[in-house]
């Protein structure tokens, strides 16, 4: 099982419905959204040796401002947490 886990800056959000359409789509098998919604864990459950996923994320402005808060991503296989690759 392959996951990633998608950073969203504090003054975006990314609406549910999209991550329902790539669910159905069969470009992700499934996801979880943290509590405060700045967190997307994407998960796939077979991804051949070597195979790359592309995956879009449209994300929206909920507030304006300078300062917007921003984690690095992470993708890694769900048994070897330990070789994580970190994205900003």
């Amino acid at each position: 099982m392959a996951v990633a886990i998608v950073s969203v800056p504090s003054c975006l959000t990314v609406e549910l419905a999209q991550l329902e359409l790539l669910k159905e789509s069969g470009s992700i098998n499934n996801y979880e959204v943290s509590a405060d919604n700045t967190l997307i864990t994407l998960y796939w459950t077979y991804l051949k040796a070597g195979a790359t996923q592309q995956v879009t994320l449209a994300r929206t402005r909920t507030f304006s401002g300078t300062i917007c808060q921003e984690r690095a991503s992470q993708a890694y296989l769900y048994y070897d947490d330990d070789q994580k690759v970190w994205l900003k």
